[in-house]
């Protein structure tokens, strides 16, 4: 069973407070009641008036139409070659003479133009909008919850909104000697010297340390709040790939102060995704000639004597074709949240990380063969990497180094039997879908996003001049993240009014939606 809610205007016939038109040419008029015991009732006089506009303090009435004459035993008549307009009153007055020529006026409520119906809203079983209530035991009484948003126009749950173009409030730079969670420590520095903002917004600078063989970078980080789900919505010029500049936004589950991200064999992919080729380096036998089937190696790398080859030996020796690596759904495990105070740095390279992540890279201007591609990879990790790692890489037909493109992270949540939740993540760029994974990590609301640009492959250039070491950056602005976790609207839609504010709400169970076939619809709530 299941409590559904529904919304009442006023129509057209019914006289409370204020009355509502669906049509601007015409108008119904009904009435009841009119007698006199003596002489009888004559005949009416119809005419419609028009009042200020709704925001405007006045009483004063326009008329609009010439009394029309209805005869005595008329109750109704529609008035024609009118034009009513939004926001402005519309009266009827309606005059009744008796038969002696005596008469009275009777004045409607106000009538408003109302061309669009409300719009409906989430209904939570239960007291509590954050959460769904799947099971209970009462048999005779059922509670459920709704919010009501009285504006019509406007966001229904407006985002937290970030231009960049200064420090934002709530946000902070990171310092890190690393990248936490890669297969190797990385050669790079963040500091706070490499965030700087502008009319561009916010930019993430990776350059060449001229003095040590390492790369400094940049990370900006906040909040991430993600209970409830929602979207988080960035525009992002991502950094150039001279210098393997990866380009991340990462949900991060662990110790605070820490640059986490996942390290993916990108240009493994992009010469499989390439097509085939000459692989034959990975043949050998005892007199070094090739051979079909004997002596194959089990490495994945090339055999003694063949530094050139470049093909993953393991895969060819299988005879099998490379395919896109993709999420999978899983079974999601709920873990205790793991947050800390020490910030580790460096010799983390063990190969399980005790701390969940999920995020989004861009590797642009990748070069095999060739060829040169541009690539986005949506991952996440689970705690202590309990499931292996998901990853799944994107083929961008643009350039994202040039030019602002929006790139948005839905993360949604579907209530599992009794109290479980499985929790999607879906990439999008530029309103598009790119990829969806299911049952991702459950995340803590401790968890942070963290915008960052690392090297990949540990990848440090050679310093050419000492006054102009190689550098690349990344620009995000107009970050929209979802409302704060105490905004309910986080959790379900609102109810909203149409063109004109709601009368009444009334509340039904049925055993199908929409149905009020346990109990009936009731009034439940009047505004």
């Amino acid at each position: 069973m299941t409590l559904y809610i529904i919304l009442i205007r006023c129509n057209d016939y019914v006289m409370l407070s204020v009355s509502y038109s669906s049509r601007t040419d015409e108008l119904h008029v009904s009435w009841a009641d009119f007698s006199d015991p003596e002489s009888g009732i004559g005949h009416y006089e119809i005419a419609v008036f028009s009042g200020t506009a709704c925001t405007e303090d006045s009483d004063e009435r326009f008329q609009e139409t010439e009394f029309v004459p209805v005869i005595f035993n008329d109750t109704k008549y529609t008035m024609t070659d009118i034009t009513l307009e939004p926001g402005i009153p519309c009266f009827v007055r309606l005059r009744t003479f008796n038969k002696a020529g005596l008469s009275i006026i009777t004045e409607s409520p106000p009538v408003l133009l109302d061309l669009e119906d409300p719009i409906g809203g989430t209904v939570k079983d239960g007291r509590d909008f954050s959460s769904d209530v799947t099971h209970q035991s009462s048999t005779t009484t059922m509670e459920g919850t709704f919010i009501y948003l009285p504006t019509h126009d406007g966001d229904k749950c407006p985002s937290r909104q970030y231009l960049m173009e200064s420090e934002e409030a709530g946000w902070s730079s990171v310092s890190s000697d690393s990248v936490y969670g890669l297969l190797s420590d990385h050669r790079i520095l963040f500091t706070p010297d490499e965030v700087t903002f502008g009319e561009d917004g916010l930019s993430i600078t990776m350059s060449r340390d001229i003095q040590q063989t390492r790369m400094y970078s940049g990370a900006y980080s906040t909040r991430a709040d993600m209970q409830g789900g929602g979207s988080y919505r960035f525009d992002m010029i991502a950094a150039s790939g001279d210098i393997k500049a990866v380009t991340s936004v990462v949900f991060w589950d662990g110790p605070a102060g820490v640059v986490g991200d996942l390290e993916a064999p990108v240009e493994q992919w992009a010469r499989e995704e390439a097509g085939p080729e000459d692989c034959t380096c990975c043949l050998r036998n005892n007199t070094g000639r090739s051979a079909n089937n004997t002596g194959l190696t089990n490495s994945t790398t090339a055999p003694d004597g063949q530094d050139g080859c470049l093909c993953n030996c393991a895969e060819y020796q299988l005879d099998s074709s490379a395919t896109p690596v993709s999420a999978h759904s899983m079974t999601t495990t709920e873990y205790e949240s793991v947050v800390e105070d020490n910030v580790p740095s460096g010799g983390h390279t063990d190969t399980k990380v005790p701390y969940r992540g999920c995020g989004f890279q861009i590797h642009p201007h990748v070069v095999t063969r060739d060829l040169e591609g541009n690539y986005a990879l949506l991952w996440c990790r689970f705690e202590n990497d309990t499931v292996e790692p998901v990853e799944e890489m994107i083929t961008l037909d643009f350039d994202p180094t040039v030019g602002w493109h929006t790139y948005e992270l839905k993360i949604t949540i579907e209530r599992t039997f009794a109290v479980g939740e499985d929790w999607n993540l879906e990439l999008i760029i530029d309103g598009r879908s790119q990829a969806i994974m299911s049952g991702i990590p459950v995340f803590s609301d401790q968890a942070r996003l963290t915008l960052a640009v690392w090297n990949r492959d540990d990848f440090v250039p050679d310093v050419q001049d000492v006054f102009s070491s190689p550098e690349a950056t990344a620009f995000f602005r107009h970050l929209r993240l979802p409302p704060s976790a105490d905004n309910l609207c986080r959790y379900g839609d609102p109810f909203r009014p149409g063109d004109n504010s709601v009368s009444v709400f009334y509340a039904g169970v049925g055993t199908e939606k929409l149905k009020d076939d346990v109990a009936p619809f009731r009034e439940v709530s009047q505004i």
